[in-house]
């Protein structure tokens, strides 16, 4: 099953917070554990690239160290670099990826106690599938 970057992303949020929930659904726990094992595995080579970029276009300190930029948790990137630095981060969040995640059929979301949002399944909703 192909999906992107930021499609593993948005799923890797979805299924931390679905996963939380209690189910008696043996196949479907299965299926949530194992897609989020895949993806986690899979976003590490994606937060790898992420940072390499990070590290190629981010203005840099006395010690070589990315420096922190006016809002938290970012960067100030090199003048002149930002459009490509977009540019090369939107392409690697639109690779496809080929996964060997296990479709999910709508129906096993009903035996979650509590149900879940349509927030969450809009965030995995590439890999549920209706009988």
């Amino acid at each position: 099953m192909k999906a992107t970057n930021t499609q593993l992303i948005e799923a890797n949020v979805g299924l931390a917070a679905i996963g939380k929930k209690k189910s008696q659904n043996t196949k479907l726990i299965y299926r949530l554990a194992r897609n989020k094992r895949l993806i986690s595995n899979t976003l590490k080579d994606y937060g790898n690239a992420r940072q390499s970029l990070v590290d190629e276009y981010s203005e840099k300190d006395e010690k070589g160290n990315p420096v922190p930029g006016d809002d938290p948790d970012t960067i100030k990137l090199t003048e002149g670099k930002i459009e490509e630095f977009g540019e090369k981060i939107k392409e690697l969040q639109n690779i496809e990826i080929d996964r060997d995640t296990h479709e999910i059929e709508m129906e096993m979301f009903e035996e979650i106690e509590g149900g879940i949002s349509a927030d969450e399944i809009m965030l995995i909703d590439w890999m549920i599938v209706e009988k």
